[in-house]
């Protein structure tokens, strides 16, 4: 049995993609790894996770379009829906972009929190 079905194993790929290109702005920005600077670590991969979550959703409400057929069973009159649903993990693409951009928030706020409340 697969992870993931259609093509949502778009959702690993671009989270870890989105998460490297942020973590290589931040060190050519200045000149260390994010890993270096703990009060910007939480702050850069809330930021990343947000974009990201972003780009998750959009990418599986459009891989998710309405396309299916809707075919009706002539013996029962049951109506159901053919068509491919592309999810990771058995959730839906856009539903792992919300969740990725929930878990960004949260770490943009645990970033600021410690920030102001921890220095």
């Amino acid at each position: 049995m697969s992870v993931s079905k259609g093509k949502g194993i778009i959702v690993p790929i671009t989270f870890a993609l989105i998460t490297f290109i942020f973590n290589y702005i931040v060190e050519s920005m200045t000149g260390h790894s994010a890993e270096e600077f703990d009060e910007f670590n939480l702050l850069v991969m809330g930021i990343s996770s947000f974009v990201s979550g972003v780009v998750i959703y959009l990418l599986g409400k459009k891989l998710n379009k309405d396309k299916d057929i809707m075919v009706t069973n002539k013996q029962t009159g049951e109506h159901f829906k053919l068509g491919i649903q592309h999810s990771f993990s058995f959730m839906r693409v856009e539903w792992w972009g919300i969740s990725i951009m929930v878990l960004g928030v949260l770490s943009i706020i645990a970033a600021i929190a410690q920030y102001y409340f921890l220095t």
